[in-house]
């Protein structure tokens, strides 16, 4: 995956739907991936500890790593939904 375009994932949604939400929680759990590939390359003090970069990299890959579970549950559900469900945010 690369940072500069959406994973193959989300413009293949289920019955031509790409809902929002899920969409961007896959596109987030593939940059934890990116993001963690990226830590494991970067240089590390005399000590073996990750530089402060790398240590705000991978807080960040494990922030978003934690949409994992939650988004393929999500995903699911959505999957399972006889019609789009709704966005909240188009009233």
């Amino acid at each position: 995956m690369s940072l500069d375009r959406e994973p193959a994932a989300v413009t293949g949604a289920p019955g031509g739907r790409a809902p929002g939400s899920p969409a961007r929680a896959t596109h987030l759990v593939g940059l934890a991936d990116v993001l963690t590939g990226a830590v494991e390359a970067m240089p590390r003090d005399d000590i073996g500890t990750p530089k402060p970069l790398a240590q705000a990299l991978e807080a960040t890959a494990r922030a978003c790593a934690g949409l994992r579970t939650s988004g393929e549950e999500v995903r699911l559900v959505w999957a399972a939904e006889p019609q789009e469900p709704r966005d909240a945010a188009h009233r």
